[in-house]
C-alpha cells in the first residue's frame, strides 16, 4: 500500500461512518413504527410481541454497528495522527486539505497561497516522500498490538 492509499483511507472511514449512522436512523424509524390497532373481532393467534421483538433486534444490530464506528474512527484518528506528525507544515497543511477534508488541488494551492497548482503538486510529493516512514512505523505500532 503506497502513502498515498493509505491517507486516502481517511476518506472511506469518513464516508462509511455517515453511511452507518444513516443505517442507525433508519433502523431506529423501523424498530420504533407502530402498526395498526388490532380489530376487536380478531383474535392475535402468534405468540409473542413483534414491537419486542424489532426493539431487541434492533439494539442488538446498534451495538454491532456502533462497534464498527468506533473501529473506523480509530483508524481515521491514525490518518490524522499521521498527518500532524510530519515535521513541516506545508506538507501538514497540503495532507490534511488534500486527504482529511477532500478539497481539490485548485482549492489547497488557492487556500495555501500559490498561484500555480503545479507548486503544490511538487509540495504534495515531498509531503509523501516525508510521511513514508511515519506511515511504516504507525503501520508496524498496530500490527503489534
Amino acid at each position: 500500500m503506497t502513502a498515498k492509499e493509505w491517507l486516502e483511507h481517511a476518506k472511506y472511514c469518513k464516508y462509511k461512518i455517515r453511511s452507518l449512522e444513516r443505517l442507525k436512523k433508519e433502523m431506529l424509524a423501523d424498530a420504533t413504527q407502530t402498526t395498526q390497532a388490532p380489530k376487536q373481532d380478531v383474535v392475535q393467534t402468534s405468540r409473542g410481541n413483534a414491537a419486542e421483538a424489532r426493539t431487541i433486534r434492533y439494539i442488538i444490530d446498534v451495538a454491532d454497528i456502533n462497534r464498527h464506528i468506533k473501529k473506523l474512527q480509530a483508524e481515521k484518528q491514525a490518518v490524522i495522527d499521521v498527518v500532524y506528525a510530519v515535521g513541516d507544515p506545508r506538507y501538514q497543511e497540503v495532507l490534511a486539505m488534500r486527504y482529511l477534508q477532500g478539497k481539490k488541488w485548485e482549492t489547497v494551492a488557492d487556500e495555501m497561497g500559490y498561484s500555480d497548482v503545479r507548486t503544490v503538486y511538487r509540495l504534495h510529493i515531498r509531503a509523501l516522500s516525508a510521511v513514508e516512514p511515519i506511515i511504516r512505523k504507525a503501520i508496524a505500532e498496530h500490527k503489534c498490538q
